[in-house]
């Protein structure tokens, strides 16, 4: 009798211990960081933003001169984190890059010209 009591506890341990909640990492977008960033240089083409960041995810059909590039990355108990970069071109050429991890870069500023 005593030997079913402490079958069936193992048992019952081990069937509510399977049950527990499986909290997976959840990430979407297009991976890049400040590195990727350095690479986008003033003038460069649409090409070359491409070869560097990869296609566009987002392509507004109203501003085709503007590509959104946007990184989530979601885990269990932590706050989420969120990358992104949006990239201007005028004549098919960078005019500009705005991010928010690192400082933007605009044709104004003469000393990130090529």
């Amino acid at each position: 009798m005593r030997n079913q009591l402490i079958t069936s506890t193992i048992i019952a341990s081990l069937f509510a211990l399977g049950c527990s909640v499986h909290r997976i990492d959840i990430q979407q977008g297009t991976v890049f960081d400040a590195e990727h960033v350095t690479q986008l240089k003033l003038g460069i083409t649409r090409e070359e933003v491409q070869k560097i960041l990869g296609t566009p995810p987002i392509a507004d059909p109203f501003h085709k001169n503007r590509w959104d590039y946007i990184y989530t990355m979601s885990q269990p108990n932590k706050t989420p984190e969120e990358k992104q970069i949006t990239v201007f071109f005028e004549k098919e050429r960078l005019i500009r890059v705005l991010t928010s991890i690192a400082p933007a870069i605009d044709a104004t500023d003469a000393t990130n010209a090529p």
